[in-house]
């Protein structure tokens, strides 16, 4: 647009210039005596050759086109531009696709999301961004079948048909339980797999956000809610449980070690004094008991005991 303004303006330029250096006007005498006065345009040779250069240069201008940078242009017989070039044709228009990544974000501006009906009847909607490229190995492929406009709509249309076909597999309840993550991932598939023909890559979906009905998002909160309360007390059931499990089994141990001691104090009554004595401090020089005390040893002992002083 500005080489054609440039082009217009040098032409108009050129033409003024050259009648104001070339037009004159010339007075005669008529023989009756009358003056008539005559305007001449006697264009000379050098003002000629300075004319039609002015002329090849506006044709030279108004060919110069440019690719704007991060976009490639695909001429009417199928080359491929890109950046500054000229053709003889001022008046082509190539289309220029872009190169680097795009955006579609859908629902557009204004809408409040994309909506369908899931599996079982109910409408849920969702918004989503889709991140994609052009092939720049296929662009004439693109340019072939597509304007840049075009492209773009028809892109639309179809991620549109594919997220309401993605919706209408799935339950609500589920589409509430599913992660985004999952659905953008089985959306990007699908999308793959359809525009990997017409040389469109898709980087990337996000899912922006999932939509469903104010009355069974409530539903479905309370269901969660009372979910997660059951799992609580399912939790303090389990450690109760457990806690009781571990008193059962430490009592049963504790009453199995008094078994056991009792069974070999049965079998060794002296251990027990042995013990005692053990026990006691290392200052204690002489104990005193009566005749019953727990040191006592028996009869049978005391008896040879004294038989052996008296015989000594």
């Amino acid at each position: 647009m500005i080489q054609a303004v440039l082009a217009v303006l040098l032409l108009v330029g050129s033409i003024v210039l050259l009648v104001r250096r070339n037009y004159t006007v010339a007075i005669s005498e008529e023989p009756q005596g009358d003056l008539v006065y005559r305007e001449l345009l006697r264009v000379r040779k050098l003002d000629a050759a300075w004319f039609l250069g002015t002329v090849l240069l506006a044709l030279i201008i108004w060919g110069l086109r440019i690719v704007p940078p991060g976009t490639v242009g695909v001429r009417p017989d199928g080359s491929v531009v890109r950046g500054w070039y000229w053709t003889v044709w001022p008046l082509e228009n190539p289309r220029i696709f872009p190169l680097t990544r795009q955006m579609l974000v859908l629902p557009e501006r204004g809408e409040d999301g994309l909506w369908a009906p899931t599996r079982d009847g109910v409408s849920a909607g969702v918004r989503v961004v889709v991140w994609y490229a052009l092939d720049t190995s296929r662009i004439r492929e693109v340019a072939s079948r597509w304007t840049p406009e075009d492209l773009k709509q028809a892109l639309r249309t179809l991620v549109e048909g594919t997220v309401r076909s993605a919706l209408g597999r799935y339950a609500l309840r589920d589409l509430a339980a599913t992660p985004r993550e999952t659905l953008a991932t089985a959306i990007q598939e699908h999308l793959q797999r359809t525009l990997e023909d017409e040389g469109i890559r898709v980087e990337r979906v996000i899912l922006q956000e999932v939509m469903i009905p104010v009355a069974f998002q409530k539903a479905f909160e309370q269901e969660a809610l009372a979910r997660a309360r059951l799992a609580r007390e399912d939790l303090e059931l389990e450690r109760a449980r457990k806690e009781a499990e571990r008193v059962r089994v430490e009592a049963e141990g504790k009453a199995r070690a008094i078994e056991i001691v009792s069974r070999a104090l049965k079998a060794n009554p002296e251990y027990l004094k042995y013990l005692y004595v053990e026990k006691l401090s290392d200052n204690v020089e002489v104990i005193i008991q009566d005749s019953r005390g727990f040191l006592n040893f028996p009869e049978e002992k005391r008896k040879g005991r004294k038989r052996s002083a008296g015989g000594d």
